[in-house]
């Protein structure tokens, strides 16, 4: 007989306690900021035998991403940006069941995750070990399940000791220290950048998705797909 794991660990929104949380939603974005775009495929969709059909990053995509840079201005993002382009398969389905409005944002079980870094303090354009990703993997979850965009009033959530132990590590104080990058003034940023990279891969027009989205009146990317089917 199969032992259920009990949840006992405790996941916390970008492993901050909520006053830390608060500080990093409302603080100023860094002189420069990487913005890295990663293609995500949790392994419960991965059939070995027919490999993601996305593998690598299509260079329209490439092109949109270099676009989505140069429109940081109109955001009032006055940081310098420059972007970095991931391909990865990793164990996002085993941290949690997705909720509805994340399962809908899969595409051919491809999630397009964007997040972002501050370079000086990393020293490079990657996220090492994945960590900033998952960050935001979760960030998005919570969102998804509670509509509560700021950080500091999300609530933590009960998983299995060894999760949040690999959650733990994978984070550490990496948002705490700045090297992970999240505040409120890069969501319709985000917004955008994540809507016309996902539809790149559906084979859609990028610009006329967007339009739609913003035309709705959606504040959250992860409601795409339900404002405009």
């Amino acid at each position: 007989m199969n032992q259920v794991l009990q949840p006992t660990g405790l996941i916390r929104p970008f492993n901050l306690d909520p006053a830390e949380c608060k500080s990093m939603y409302n603080s100023s974005l860094p002189e420069h900021l990487v913005m890295n775009l990663t293609l995500l495929l949790p392994w419960d969709q991965v059939n070995e035998e027919e490999p993601c059909a996305h593998k690598g990053v299509p260079d329209e995509l490439a092109r949109v991403v270099e676009r989505c840079t140069l429109d940081a201005g109109n955001f009032n993002i006055p940081s310098k940006i420059v972007h970095s382009l991931d391909y990865r398969e990793e164990s996002t389905a085993e941290w949690w069941s997705m909720p509805k409005l994340q399962q809908q944002w899969l595409y051919d079980g491809v999630y397009v995750q964007v997040h972002f870094l501050n370079p000086d303090l990393i020293g490079g354009l990657f996220d090492p070990s994945c960590g900033i990703c998952i960050g935001m993997m979760v960030y998005d979850r919570l969102v998804s399940k509670r509509g509560e965009l700021d950080p500091s009033k999300q609530p933590s959530f009960l998983t299995t000791e060894r999760l949040a132990e690999n959650y733990q590590n994978l984070l550490g104080r990496m948002y705490a220290e700045g090297v992970g990058v999240w505040t409120q003034s890069l969501i319709e940023y985000r917004n955008m950048v994540m809507i016309k990279c996902r539809a790149v891969l559906a084979g859609q027009n990028p610009d006329t998705e967007y339009d739609r989205f913003v035309k709705t009146g959606g504040s959250y990317f992860l409601e795409y797909r339900r404002l405009c089917p």
